[in-house]
């Protein structure tokens, strides 16, 4: 069976249904013949390439501030129960347009389980080691903590391959 996720790197509500659909799998006998395929979905493609604050961000997109402090702590609780550790305080919301080229780079060129890898490690490096996700030279790190060949992950991103 094959399940396709449409998702942003982004999206912490994102990286909390993807631990919980994770943890449901886990249970399941029939777990390899699962194939997860990761889709690209960008929240919002008019973020500008520096990125920006993310409190700022969230409170014009929201309202106030105080819904954005009140919706991180829910988001850090639900997060505690599935082992990711949210920071938020100081957080930049980046452009996730060449993560998602990265991302469908790694499924075409080394398949659904290094790409579900790279996955995961693009969304901890965001959420709880507060990296650049835009950043290429990020994400060639990413891509090798994954198992992925830098040298062609570099190659993929310069020239704009899955644009």
């Amino acid at each position: 069976m094959q399940v396709e996720i449409w998702s942003d790197v982004v999206c912490p509500w994102c990286y909390v249904g993807k631990k919980r659909f994770e943890r449901a799998l886990g249970g399941l006998a029939w777990r390899d013949e699962i194939e997860v395929r990761y889709r690209p979905f960008e929240l919002d493609p008019t973020v500008p390439p520096s990125g920006v604050d993310l409190d700022a961000y969230l409170a014009e997109k929201y309202g106030d501030l105080g819904r954005v402090r009140a919706g991180h702590a829910h988001l850090t609780g639900a997060g505690a129960e599935l082992g990711i550790e949210f920071r938020w305080e100081g957080q930049r919301r980046p452009n996730t347009f060449d993560a998602h080229r990265l991302l469908a780079w790694a499924l075409d060129h080394a398949g659904p389980t290094p790409q579900a890898e790279l996955k995961e490690r693009l969304m901890r490096a965001y959420f709880t080691e507060q990296r650049d996700v835009a950043s290429a030279d990020v994400l060639r790190e990413l891509a090798g903590e994954a198992g992925l060949d830098t040298a062609r992950a570099d190659e993929a991103l310069e020239r704009g391959a899955y644009a």
